[in-house]
């Protein structure tokens, strides 16, 4: 467990070829999972074993964006907990139509899961569970990518949009750097100082941290 807050757990899972973070948040005993990227049987299994130690029970998955690498792990998903919802921002149907092309690319096998996303509406995420989140739109390194910030918490799952001293890449299809830039400095500085960052590569930061150090969108680089 990464993170522990007022009314939600957090756990990370680095999955996959990529090393991709895969987050479960668990609220009571309901558990969503956001950019799942599992690729082994065993990785799944890990999940389940989070599942287990929590007695919980998937309530959904939600996608920061759904490049190939957050999105291996959704047909194991769906087809283990047949009914599992998926959500994403409309802007993300480009990418998801496209997973298995992406999959075929990095010679990777992948089954089109057999689920029809739901879209993200407004700016705001509320599940019947009671779990609500903040949702900005960060477009840069995907057209459709979102920031999801758990209400009440001080975290943010900020998908592939900055990394610990570094940012998403933008030369994919739909990309673009001046954006992405854009996109970080207006929605994720503009956040509390203390806010945890939860990216979808490599190890969490703040706010604060990638505000000021941050070699190519914060203060460090002098924009």
């Amino acid at each position: 467990m990464i993170y522990t807050g007022k009314s939600l757990r957090i756990y990370r899972m680095e999955v996959n070829p990529f090393q991709e973070n895969t987050y479960v948040l668990l609220r009571g005993n309901r558990a969503w999972v956001v950019d799942p990227g599992f690729f082994q049987a065993s990785e799944f299994n890990a999940f389940l074993s989070i599942l287990e130690k929590e007695s919980a029970v998937p309530a959904g998955i939600l996608l920061t964006h759904a490049h190939i690498d957050h999105v291996l792990g959704v047909e194991r998903l769906v087809s283990a907990y047949p009914g599992l919802k998926v959500f994403m921002h409309p802007l993300e149907q480009y990418n998801w139509d496209k997973a298995a092309m992406s999959a075929a690319w990095f010679g990777l096998p992948f089954t089109v899961p057999n689920v029809v996303p739901e879209y993200f509406s407004g700016n705001s995420f509320i599940a019947d569970d009671g779990l609500q989140c903040e949702l900005r739109h960060v477009p840069g390194h995907s057209p459709g990518h979102v920031v999801l910030i758990p209400l009440g918490e001080t975290a943010a799952l900020c998908g592939d949009t900055v990394f610990y001293r570094s940012i998403g890449r933008s030369d994919l299809p739909g990309g673009n750097q001046e954006q992405l830039l854009s996109s970080i400095r207006s929605q994720l500085f503009t956040l509390s100082d203390d806010t945890i960052l939860l990216p979808g590569h490599g190890p969490q930061t703040t706010v604060k941290e990638e505000r000021l150090d941050n070699p190519y969108a914060g203060e460090r680089s002098g924009f």
